[in-house]
């Protein structure tokens, strides 16, 4: 997919604020252990490549007020619009840097002092082989010597229907909301997201737009950008496959 295609598909969504108002739970749950499996010190700068609207700021917020710092790219406008008036909100501004750059030039818009950096759901957009793997040297490049690396892509399971099944009943686990917003969220929100999720996500997956990874694959493409102690998990519901390394010296 090109960057200029996935810039107009999802840029007003973002600006908007429809990606907050639609996105699964246990999608969200999916970011925030990408985003936790870094483990970053307060002195750490983290970088998030394809960061969207900066959902992963709510996730982030208590690490930056104690003096983390995180920049985040992405090359849709709309999405750094957003994070950055979340960042306003949230009181953490002033730790908070956004570029709009296509992650496949990474290496020509920021510098190589990142201590870790996370990816969640972004290079699987890539329709080019070449293009995801140079992504993943891209960041290889910013991420100083020992550097970690947090990156999470669907696997080959990852179908519309069990994510939302799954999130449904992540829903009905949850005490953090009145009892008609839950059921609101499980039987409308959800039912709409599922055929939106099918038609925009699922069926371009099918066609090899976006990609499924295999273990192989992403272990393969991480070896071969530099990475070390390359660490891959699979979780479901997401269908996800969450991948920690290093980057080597």
């Amino acid at each position: 997919m090109s960057s200029e295609r996935y810039s107009k598909m999802w840029s007003v969504p973002f600006r908007i604020g429809a990606y907050d108002f639609f996105i699964p739970f246990n999608f969200d749950q999916s970011l925030k252990a990408t985003f936790d499996a870094l483990s970053p010190a307060p002195t750490e700068h983290v970088l998030d490549v394809g960061c969207g609207s900066g959902r992963a700021l709510l996730h982030a917020r208590d690490w930056l007020r104690r003096g983390g710092r995180l920049t985040g790219i992405d090359i849709a406008e709309g999405g750094l619009a957003f994070a950055k008036r979340r960042a306003a909100s949230l009181g953490v501004d002033a730790r908070v840097s956004l570029v709009q750059g296509d992650m496949r030039e990474l290496s020509t818009v920021l510098d190589g002092s990142f201590d870790a950096a996370m990816v969640h759901f972004a290079i699987y957009t890539l329709s080019s082989e070449a293009d995801r793997r140079l992504t993943i040297e891209e960041i290889a490049r910013v991420l100083r010597p020992g550097g970690r690396l947090s990156i999470t892509v669907p696997s080959e399971g990852y179908r519309a229907r069990p994510l939302i099944e799954d999130a449904r009943a992540w829903e009905r686990r949850r005490d953090d909301i009145s009892t008609p917003t839950r059921l609101f969220r499980q039987w409308v929100l959800y039912s709409i997201m599922e055929v939106a999720t099918r038609r925009h996500v699922e069926s371009k997956l099918d066609l090899d737009v976006f990609h499924r990874y295999t273990k192989e694959e992403l272990h393969s493409h991480l070896s071969g950008a530099g990475f070390e102690d390359v660490r891959i998990e699979e979780h479901h519901g997401v269908e996800s496959y969450r991948a920690v390394a290093v980057r080597g010296g």
